[in-house]
């Protein structure tokens, strides 16, 4: 590639320490790979094995100002948590099973000095000075798209719903859509914020994660015994008591900060370790569902602050 190109590209090595924080190293030039300062991150690596190689794993592209950025999304030579969930990923593909992610994150947009947007309701319509449009543009350039959006219960407060998609490719298409919210964000002089409980007397952030798993091209969770109702199957039970049964084990993963538990058992955050139909405090929902392929389970614990791939392996 030319130099004149290069000058217009921008490359990101992206990654994500087990907080959930995601961590960038701006490259210049055609670097494969790099060293960090592992012991400045938190990995739970001390300086005296600090050296650690920053290995891209998958790129993104998309064009911010005429410049094109490149997001590479990286695995860690050790303490990785991406790879822990390639290699989790793989051994059920090695049974047959195939993992469906999607997952809806939820934000506030605020004014630079803090102060909220607005005190609309769940579902009204508000403009955000071509924010919106502008961040759909961006999604799709950089590969994936939301299934929806709109104004969540919160003042100024946002949900986007993501089609779904395997693990990794969710986990990496969470970081994706955080970095261009505080981006475009800022571009449009607006701020955001995904963390948990960011406001007093008021929702906190979520990230519902609906899963499935398939194989040979059939949902297992759905019951196909008389082709016309389409519940949870045994399988889907089965799977959905394995997170009740651990769900406390797992509370470190899906609630990393103080903030998460401000969160929990507040407004619809989860009170209870159990599985609702229409019960939106329940840690577990099943969605109504018209087809085979739409039958899922919603874990309803998370919020964006968290690290996704150790949450998906989990």
């Amino acid at each position: 590639m030319a130099d004149s190109d290069n000058r217009n590209i921008v490359r990101d090595f992206v990654f994500c320490d087990f907080l959930g924080r995601f961590r960038v190293m701006h490259i210049f030039g055609d670097k494969k790979e790099c060293f960090i300062d592992a012991s400045s991150v938190h990995l739970g690596v001390g300086i005296e094995e600090s050296d650690m190689r920053l290995i891209p794993d998958s790129v993104r592209t998309y064009n911010l100002d005429g410049v094109t950025k490149e997001v590479n999304f990286c695995n860690l030579e050790k303490y990785c948590a991406r790879s822990l969930l390639k290699k989790t990923i793989n051994e059920l593909r090695r049974k047959g099973y195939e993992v469906f992610i999607g997952i809806e994150p939820e934000f506030y947009i605020t004014k630079q000095d803090g102060s909220l947007m607005d005190n609309k309701q769940y579902m009204f319509h508000v403009f955000l000075n071509g924010f919106e449009h502008d961040l759909i543009e961006k999604m799709k350039q950089a590969g994936f798209e939301p299934t929806r959006m709109h104004h969540e219960v919160g003042p100024s407060q946002y949900e986007f719903g993501f089609k779904y998609a395997d693990p990794v490719t969710t986990g990496d298409n969470l970081i994706m859509f955080k970095m261009l919210v505080h981006q475009l964000a800022a571009k449009h002089g607006l701020k955001a914020t995904f963390h948990a409980k960011p406001f007093d007397g008021i929702a906190g952030n979520g990230m519902h994660v609906h899963i499935s798993v398939w194989k040979d091209g059939k949902n297992l969770f759905a019951d196909f015994a008389d082709g016309s109702s389409y519940e949870l199957s045994e399988f889907g039970k089965s799977f959905t008591e394995g997170i009740l049964r651990y769900a406390k084990d797992m509370t470190i993963l899906f609630a990393p900060d103080n903030e998460s538990y401000k969160r929990l058992g507040a407004g619809e955050a989860p009170k209870n370790i159990c599985v609702g139909l229409a019960n939106r405090s329940a840690l577990i929902r099943i969605p109504k569902s018209n087809c085979p392929s739409g039958v899922n389970i919603e874990f309803r614990a998370p919020n964006p602050q968290v690290n996704p791939y150790l949450v998906f392996a989990a």
